[in-house]
């Protein structure tokens, strides 16, 4: 495994910028909470999360075909066929190209009614609660982020 290059790593990176963009977005909901017409917003990542990891294992699992000379068996929907030669042109553009460089958070209106006169429809004790949801999934990945290059620490200087 290349500790500078681990998928977690990366994947725990995106989706922390994904939880700050929320955070700005959220805090700027609270902000607008009595301006009149202002619509709420979120941001959306997850699912190119989700994407990006389907793509990642995909390329791990034409990796190890390559290295044992095996079929590559694809239960992707987004590759037909079962089986791929992993010389094709496909296989080789699927491993050249990076996942992660798509992954772009994007701002969401909500279309929700109104819950005042004005036309806001900000919920402000909803918003203070996807403020503390969203700070603490910030603080799960900071932690196991702070992990991992702990333990890197630990693999350059010897530690046991």
């Amino acid at each position: 495994m290349d500790f500078l290059t681990d998928r977690t790593m990366n994947l725990t990176e995106l989706a922390m910028d994904g939880l700050m963009a929320r955070q700005k977005v959220i805090a700027a909901n609270i902000a607008n909470a009595e301006t009149p017409g202002y619509q709420r917003k979120d941001v959306i990542f997850e699912d190119q999360l989700v994407k990006i990891m389907q793509q990642e294992n995909l390329k791990e699992n034409i990796k190890k075909a390559n290295s044992s000379g095996m079929p590559l068996q694809v239960q992707h929907t987004f590759i037909p066929g079962s089986n791929l030669d992993v010389n094709t042109k496909t296989v080789q553009a699927i491993l050249a190209k990076n996942s992660y460089e798509d992954f772009k958070p994007m701002a969401v209106d909500d279309l929700n009614e109104p819950i005042t006169g004005d036309g806001n429809n900000v919920n402000i004790e909803q918003e203070m609660a996807e403020l503390s949801k969203n700070a603490s999934k910030f603080m799960v990945l900071s932690e196991l982020e702070s992990r991992s290059f702990t333990k890197l620490s630990d693999v350059i200087k010897g530690a046991q």
